[in-house]
């Protein structure tokens, strides 16, 4: 459990640090912050990102649930009930999350491209993996 624990943390906090990145005013990896919007937004509307504050709130969200794998492989003592109890929101989140990117709803919220593609066969499959990786660690705490 502790390798997928460590594993899950490192993959979930990269992806915290992009978002800290945008929220800064990067474009990485775009060429500019227009093209990155189509790439990582894709919701209908001017190609721009959301306002830096709310890249923050989705980075420390990210941030809190890469620490909660760790708690989860046993790595950062926490109570078990309270460990499980965060641990199956933050699961329920992450597949909620990869279960949308395949509804017709987030399809036609989400039309640009290139994040139509990019959603289809990125986002929504780490989302999917992540949350079944915390389900597995939710799971080992009860063996």
């Amino acid at each position: 459990m502790t390798i997928l624990a460590v594993l899950l943390f490192l993959a979930v906090f990269a992806v915290a640090g992009a978002h800290a990145l945008w929220a800064t005013g990067s474009a990485f990896p775009a060429k500019n912050r227009k093209q990155l919007s189509k790439a990582v937004v894709g919701f209908r509307g001017p190609d721009r990102m959301p306002q830096a504050w709310l890249i923050v709130v989705v980075a420390f969200a990210l941030l809190f649930s890469a620490f909660w794998a760790l708690v989860l492989g046993g790595l950062i003592s926490m109570p078990a009930w309270l460990a499980v109890s965060v641990g199956v929101l933050v699961a329920l989140v992450y597949l909620a999350r990869g279960i949308a990117g395949y509804m017709r709803f987030w399809q036609m919220m989400t039309p640009k491209k290139p994040f139509r593609r990019l959603d289809r066969i990125y986002y929504s499959p780490f989302s999917l993996l992540a949350g079944l990786a915390f389900v597995i660690l939710i799971i080992g705490n009860f063996s």
